[in-house]
């Protein structure tokens, strides 16, 4: 019985260190510094906002850095290269919806939009940076998103990752009201799947205006 209980400490122990490290890789790097926004940007286009914060540089695991003999493991642990914004945008087509006269939970009439953005140097720094994508206001008005867009977006997701790491940014991923882990994992995946039926829709700003990166730095043109 002592052995069973001992195990079980054991255990116990291991399970809360392993749930320790794992937060405490949450927010570790990058950062949410806000909620994501949809707002009017011109007669043409809706603004789709990111707030980040970029916290450390994840190679800077020790001071080998800048001092490394190998001239191609030396880097400048001040600027972040290669990091990937993924963005995933839910939005309910409300013109469908009333047509078919459906109901506001149903998930036919949810439509996903995706794209991202990598940046060549983004500068390691603890401050908001935005990180922004245009979604066609011609699209929005023929769904029906109505007078308040944002209103009708019904989630996100999120991914931050450099070099095939993703990392962990606490609400990278929202959907309505729920917030239970096994429905937010079905939803990101329902995300990723379907989002590809609407490519080339939601564009990273910079396409359209090299001013939407102000503060963030040279981007990977495709």
């Amino acid at each position: 019985m002592k052995n069973i209980l001992k195990l079980l400490t054991c255990l116990q122990l291991c399970g809360t260190a392993w749930l320790y490290g794992l937060s405490s890789e949450i927010d570790k790097f990058i950062k949410l510094d806000g909620r994501v926004r949809v707002e009017n940007y011109d007669d043409m286009w809706l603004q789709v906002s990111i707030p980040f914060r970029t916290i450390a540089h994840p190679d800077a695991v020790s001071a080998q850095g800048r001092t490394n003999r190998d001239p191609d493991k030396v880097f400048n642990d001040e600027f972040l290269d290669g990091l990937k914004i993924r963005t995933t945008l839910c939005f309910r087509n409300e013109f469908k919806r009333k047509a078919m006269k459906g109901s506001r939970t149903d998930p036919s009439f949810f439509e996903y939009f995706s794209a991202d953005v990598e940046f060549l140097a983004l500068k390691v720094e603890n401050v908001t940076k935005r990180a922004r994508f245009l979604f066609p206001k011609a699209i929005a008005e023929k769904n029906d998103f109505g007078a308040y867009p944002e209103q009708q977006m019904l989630g996100y997701v999120l991914e931050f990752s450099r070099n095939g790491q993703v990392f962990e940014v606490s609400e990278s991923i929202l959907f309505d009201k729920y917030d239970a882990e096994e429905v937010l994992e079905k939803f990101r995946q329902e995300a990723l799947s379907k989002s590809s039926e609407n490519n080339g829709i939601l564009l990273p700003g910079h396409l359209i205006s090299f001013d939407l990166l102000a503060g963030l730095g040279p981007v990977v043109l495709d």
